[in-house]
C-alpha cells in the first residue's frame, strides 16, 4: 500500500511539474523549458521571436550605419537569452539589429534545427550589411565569440572574453552547452572564427581581463597573422564580465563611439 501510494504521489508531482513546465509564464519555467527544448531540438516560440530583430531609426530612410548586438549566453538554470546593449544602442542615432540565440549554441544551429547556423547567419549577415555604408557588432562571451564567427561582415567588430575553441573549454556550464552541438561543428569552431577574422573589412577587437584565467586561455586560438586583429587585455576586476565592468565605469559607449569615428573617417 505505501509502495503504490508513493509512486502515486510521485507521478502526481511529476504531472504537475510537466504542467507547470509547459504553461506557466514564470520566467524560472519558461527559462527551464527553454533548456529542455533545446536538448530535444524543438523550437521554442517564447525565444524564437527575439532571434533577430531590426529597429530602425527612420521607418521610410534606412540610415547609413548599422550597430548589431549579438546576445550572449544564459548558460545558468533560471536564465533566458535575450538582447543586450540595449540602453548602449540608445545613444548612437542609426539603424540597431539586436541578435540572440535561443539554441545557445553559440549561433551554430539554424532555425530548421538542422545545425546549419553559419550558412543561414553568414546569408542574412551579408544580405543585411550589404546595405549600409557602415556596420559595426558588438558581442559579449557567446555572442563575442558570434561577432568574431561573423566577423566578415563588419566594417568593426568588438568583442567581450569570447570562447574560441569549445574542445578547449574547460568551464562546466559551457563544455556542457557544447555538448550539443554536433563534433565536427566543435572541432572546427575556431578555424571558422579564424577564417573569418582573416576576411573582415576592419578592425576586430577583442578585449579580455588579466585576471580571468580562462579567457585569456581562449585569446590564444585566435589567429595569430591577421592583420586586423588586436586583443586588448585589461586589469580591470569586478564580479562582472568586462561588459559589465565598462558599463559600470561608463566606459562602454565611448568605446562603441571610438568605433564609429574610424569607420567614418575610413
Amino acid at each position: 500500500v505505501w509502495v503504490v501510494g508513493g509512486l502515486f504521489c510521485f507521478l502526481l508531482f511529476a504531472c504537475s511539474l510537466v504542467f507547470w513546465l509547459c504553461l506557466s509564464s514564470n520566467t524560472e519555467a519558461i527559462s527551464i523549458r527553454v533548456k529542455v527544448f533545446a536538448l530535444l531540438g524543438i523550437v521554442s516560440p517564447e525565444l524564437e521571436e527575439k532571434r533577430w530583430n531590426l529597429s530602425r531609426v527612420n521607418e521610410e530612410n534606412r540610415s547609413e550605419e548599422l550597430l548589431i548586438a549579438f546576445g550572449g549566453g544564459a548558460m545558468a538554470l533560471m536564465r533566458l537569452p535575450r538582447a543586450e546593449f540595449l540602453h548602449t544602442f540608445e545613444h548612437f542615432d542609426c539603424d540597431k539589429l539586436f541578435l540572440t540565440d535561443p539554441d545557445q549554441s553559440w549561433y551554430l544551429n539554424d532555425t530548421k534545427r538542422n545545425w546549419e547556423g553559419l550558412r543561414e547567419m553568414n546569408d542574412k549577415l551579408s544580405a543585411i550589411s550589404s546595405k549600409y555604408k557602415r556596420v559595426i557588432a558588438v558581442g559579449n562571451c557567446l555572442g563575442g565569440s558570434a561577432a568574431l564567427l561573423f566577423s566578415r561582415h563588419f566594417h568593426y567588430t568588438i568583442a567581450f572574453i569570447p570562447q574560441v575553441n569549445l574542445i578547449a573549454e574547460k568551464r562546466f556550464k559551457f563544455k556542457l552547452g557544447a555538448k550539443r552541438i554536433p563534433y565536427r561543428l566543435r572541432c572546427n569552431f575556431h578555424n571558422m572564427i579564424s577564417e573569418s577574422i582573416q576576411e573582415s573589412k576592419g578592425p576586430v577587437k577583442v578585449h579580455v581581463a588579466s585576471n580571468r584565467i580562462h579567457d585569456m586561455e581562449q585569446v590564444h586560438f585566435l589567429p595569430k597573422d591577421a592583420q586586423t586583429l588586436e586583443i586588448v587585455v585589461h586589469e580591470i576586476g569586478g564580479p562582472g564580465t568586462i561588459a559589465q565592468e565598462f558599463k559600470k565605469r561608463d566606459l562602454l559607449v565611448p568605446l562603441v563611439g571610438e568605433a564609429f569615428e574610424h569607420v567614418r573617417r575610413g
